[in-house]
């Protein structure tokens, strides 16, 4: 029987790589872990009308509930839950002229209408 190996916690495009490095160096840890969260908004009451927020922080330890991966040699923990709503995204780092920062593109979530009957 043959193994599959898991997708990645969340794959990091190499501009967010190098991004994510100059901030690790910046910390005065030991071991940073960059925590990924997700948080559930809007909608009404379903999974499929609601939009999903995303954020980055900087840890030194992980939480009880954590999950933790290394992913291109960076430390990465989701909360056990988030897990399942992260992976298979990418991570990446986008300037504009009006912003610069951090986004998540995530194939898990299906934009367009909704099977709920609340549209």
């Amino acid at each position: 029987m043959l193994m599959q190996t898991a997708k990645p916690l969340i794959q990091i495009t190499p501009v967010a790589k190098e991004k994510l490095a100059e901030s690790l160096k910046e910390v005065d840890m030991a071991s940073p872990l960059i925590r990924i969260g997700v948080a559930r908004e809007g909608g009404g009451g379903c999974a499929c009308c609601s939009e999903y927020s995303y954020s980055l922080s900087l840890k030194e330890k992980q939480d009880v509930e954590d999950i933790v991966e290394e992913v291109d040699g960076l430390k990465l923990a989701a909360d056990r839950v988030d897990v399942e709503f992260i992976r298979g995204s990418v991570l990446d780092y986008v300037e504009t002229p009006n912003a610069s920062g951090f986004t998540i593109q995530n194939p898990n979530v299906q934009g367009g209408g909704c099977g709920c009957g609340g549209h």
